[in-house]
């Protein structure tokens, strides 16, 4: 990994950590109360080639040097949408307490 690879990761971690500390804080008042412990960033992509045409995707980042198992990874994924789409919907019986 390049130095500068190296330091965006380093800075990526602390803004996540930061925002982490300061939601936190908006929502309960009590400083620090979570930890970060893994992360998954999926990202909308847009690419435009030569002759003006799109083409979209998806990519992620997790944290580098970090074995986070498939599992794990999956379990986010699956779980962020659960909460997503309980969000999106809550009229339907998915969203519903």
């Amino acid at each position: 990994m390049t130095p500068e690879l190296t330091e965006a990761y380093e800075d990526l971690d602390k803004a996540l950590r930061k925002v982490l500390i300061l939601e936190e804080n908006k929502n309960s008042g009590n400083k620090g109360s979570f930890m970060l412990t893994d992360y998954l960033i999926i990202s909308a992509v847009q690419g435009v080639d030569d002759d003006g045409d799109t083409c979209t995707g998806i990519t992620y980042t997790m944290p580098p040097g970090i074995n986070m198992p498939w599992y794990r990874v999956m379990g986010l994924v699956s779980f962020t949408m659960a909460r997503l789409s309980r969000m999106a919907a809550p009229d339907m019986p998915w969203g519903r307490s």
